[in-house]
């Protein structure tokens, strides 16, 4: 492997000519001949995106984007593209009130009453923040766009809701105190119009917190380097949307009720109806319902009513001019209700609740246990990001650490992170943060992923390089080594899925009963209805297969890890043909990318005797696929090969979400359906009631959505670099190798 691409000799021996020293931005200008709109493999990215070698990141991804053989629904956000887009937004915004005229153009649009859906129609949906659009198909396969309000969808979408309230934080089981954790409360802050230096403020520090209390991690990147904030512009801002975000949590629960929950769309999984932000839906349950009355609520809404005007744009303009914060101030005191509810909001901020240098010898211990429980004041609390200039948020390693944790915080309580605006410009300007920053925020955690995946696993780099190929950098180069052991503490994140994901590993196709031919799927789409219920489902706690500090502290594992795309249980090639294979066990594991893949794979081949013991089976073969929608990390097989699987058992493991929505999990999983034989789904993030098991159904139509190749010389070929998965039905094998349909 050529250690500076990070690729196998195959697809680092590829000769793309002068063109790989094209940049990404003008590769399409330019139009090599190799950059083929009709070119199926991801040989061809992997290559340029990798260009002379040892590439950040960040520009592997941006130059794999450029050479695709089209434009990506979906694809993961980088510094560089969104500060494209963030550009190209400020260029279009030149006058504030026309800007708002442009806002309004979507919310004032006519719209139908209710969605006319003929009987024989299908539909799918594009849901944005705010609105969902749902194209309709006649028998005629023209899409016409149907565009509603979430707050009031068709009936359609209405029809199967279920209740879905913000989560309480940890803080609302009882009292919390840990060592070396301070709280700031909201009200200091309104009061000093800034956030106080630690020294300044130990005495209205809170050492420990309450239910009833919303606390608050507060993620922010430093102004200057003696202080956050010297000017007191992210403390402003920070006020003013949280006061904003209490008076929005008050509005709703008048409207819908104090204790009633939230509504979402079982076909959507968003909120519908009458909802808020996410921040104040969290206030909601956290502060309001434990500590407002009912008989109070008519009297906190007139409260609220007096501040409307400044709150259009979540207090951003009226922010941008409070310094100080002595209007804030002046509001608040007309406002008993919200002034007590303000009392019971705390925050966690680093300048305020950790001693600063120069500390004396007593604050010294304060300083280390309060470092030292970072990941568990997010943990009990929310995360709270304050966005201005995104780009130099992800360059700075502290920051990155705490939007990474807050991403796997979500993912194991639930609790949300809110961007909020750090500062007003000209493209934010309702008070929310730009789309391309959110979306930038979300991703960033998978670039961090394949990084660790790369040093840990794989060792194809030094902790050091990992770091400065992220693109991180701190202010005491001795703040690296715990930011990078505390990154490495991360859960595995949850990859979106798209079009051209590069699809690489052992691919494995079922053997039709005449034992001389496969089955291969004719079409992409998962069935919706009439889907069997599990007759069993048991746990198999696998949570630590994915977890990178267990995988370094394993006795005797050796690294780089290199577990085949195909590992034989039976000892022999003839053997997987054999009538014990035909009754085994078969394990197909699918992961976000390769390395993921082999560090899941070794996993199972270790603990599959788990499985022979709930199913009543022997494993005899396990398989990998990486499904990669950003594939920029160190690959290690870099093709996709189709296998005849002789087993009629197969077990698809992978994360809950890859299996409910992975295209590449689905044909697995529809194929083994389609045939009506047993199979397993076992969700490796997930500790208990992980393990479905679907028994064999009888058949008497032939298997819909499926095609029988009779095998021959040919069809079974290696696709070097791997295909994209919307490519996967058409071109994994031949279509002329077909027996039928």
């Amino acid at each position: 492997m050529a250690a500076s691409l990070f690729l196998p000799p195959h697809l680092a021996a590829l000769d793309l000519g002068p063109s790989l020293d094209i940049a990404a931005d003008a590769l399409r200008a330019a139009a090599p001949d190799w950059l083929d709109p009709r070119h199926p493999a991801a040989d061809r990215a992997l290559r340029y995106g990798r260009g002379r070698g040892d590439l950040a990141y960040e520009e592997i991804a941006d130059r794999t984007r450029a050479a695709l053989p089209g434009q990506p629904a979906v694809f993961v956000q980088t510094r560089a593209q969104a500060r494209r887009e963030r550009e190209e937004d400020a260029a279009h915004r030149h006058d504030a009130d026309i800007d708002a005229l442009i806002d309004q153009i979507v919310p004032l649009r006519h719209r139908a009453l209710d969605l006319p859906l003929p009987p024989d129609a299908s539909l799918r949906f594009e849901v944005g923040e705010e609105h969902v659009t749902l194209l309709v198909s006649g028998a005629d396969g023209v899409e016409v766009p149907w565009t509603f309000a979430l707050s009031h969808p068709p009936g359609v979408l209405m029809r199967d809701t279920f209740d879905a309230p913000a989560p309480p934080m940890a803080t609302q089981r009882g009292r919390v105190a840990i060592p070396g954790v301070f709280w700031l409360p909201l009200a200091v802050v309104i009061e000093r119009g800034v956030f106080p230096r630690f020294q300044q403020a130990r005495e209205q520090l809170q050492p420990s917190t309450e239910p009833g209390s919303a606390c608050l991690f507060i993620s922010h990147r430093w102004l200057a380097r003696s202080e956050p904030d010297p000017e007191g512009i992210q403390a402003r801002f920070l006020a003013w949307q949280l006061f904003a975000g209490l008076c929005e949590a008050i509005e709703l629960a008048c409207d819908r009720g104090l204790h009633e929950a939230r509504r979402a769309s079982a076909l959507l999984h968003r909120p519908v109806g009458r909802f808020g932000s996410e921040l104040a839906e969290s206030l909601l349950v956290n502060l309001l319902q434990p500590t407002l009355h009912e008989d109070q609520l008519a009297a906190a809404m007139s409260e609220v009513a007096a501040c409307r005007p400044d709150l259009e744009d979540r207090g951003s303009a009226i922010a941008e001019q409070d310094h100080g914060l002595e209007i804030l101030r002046q509001r608040i005191k007309a406002m008993p209700i919200v002034r007590g509810l303000r009392d019971r909001v705390l925050l966690w901020v680093d300048y305020t609740c950790l001693p600063q240098a120069p500390r004396d010898a007593a604050d010294e211990p304060l300083f280390r246990a309060g470092l030292a429980h970072l990941n568990h004041v997010q943990l009990i609390g929310a995360t709270a990001i304050l966005l201005d200039e995104v780009d130099d948020y992800l360059g700075r390693g502290w920051c990155v650490l705490e939007a990474v944790t807050a991403a796997g915080v979500r993912r194991l309580t639930g609790a949300p992170q809110f961007q909020l605006a750090g500062s007003r410009l000209s493209t934010n300007r309702s008070g929310k943060a730009q789309g391309y920053n959110e979306r930038l925020m979300e991703d960033a955690v998978h670039f961090v992923w394949r990084a660790l995946l790369d040093t840990e696993v794989l060792a194809c780099q030094t902790e050091s390089r990992c770091i400065e190929r992220l693109g991180l950098a701190v202010t005491d180069p001795n703040d690296l080594p715990f930011v990078y052991e505390a990154l490495r503490r991360m859960q595995v994140p949850d990859a979106p899925t798209g079009d051209f994901e590069v699809v690489s590993g052992y691919l494995p196709l079922p053997f039709a009963t005449d034992g001389a031919s496969v089955y291969w799927r004719t079409q992409s789409s998962r069935r919706v209805a009439d889907v069997a219920l599990p007759v069993a489902t048991v746990d198999v706690d696998w949570t630590q297969a994915l977890r990178l500090q267990d995988f370094r502290e394993a006795a005797g594992e050796r690294r780089p890890l290199g577990v085949p795309p195909l590992t034989n249980l039976l000892g022999s090639d003839d053997a997987l043909l054999e009538s014990e294979a035909r009754d085994g066990l078969h394990l197909a594991v699918v992961a976000s990318c390769e390395a993921e893949a082999s560090l899941l794979a070794r996993w199972v081949r270790d603990r599959r005797a788990d499985l022979e013991q709930r199913l009543g089976a022997k494993a005899v073969s396990i398989s990998w696929l990486a499904s990669d929608i950003v594939p920029v990390g160190c690959l290690l097989h870099g093709a996709l090969q189709p296998w005849p699987c002789l087993s009629w058992r197969w077990v698809v493991i992978a994360t809950e979400s890859r299996l409910r929505h992975c295209r590449v999990t689905g044909h697995l999983i529809e194929s083994m359906r389609a045939l009506g034989r047993p199979y397993g789904e076992l969700a490796v993030d997930r500790s208990a009631q992980n393990l479905r098991w679907y028994e064999a159904r009888e058949m008497t139509e032939p298997p819909d959505g499926l095609a029988r190749y009779p095998i021959a010389q040919g069809l079974l070929r290696t696709h070097r670099g791997g295909l994209y998965s919307a490519a996967l039905p058409r071109y994994l094998l031949p279509l002329g190798a077909r027996a039928d349909a």
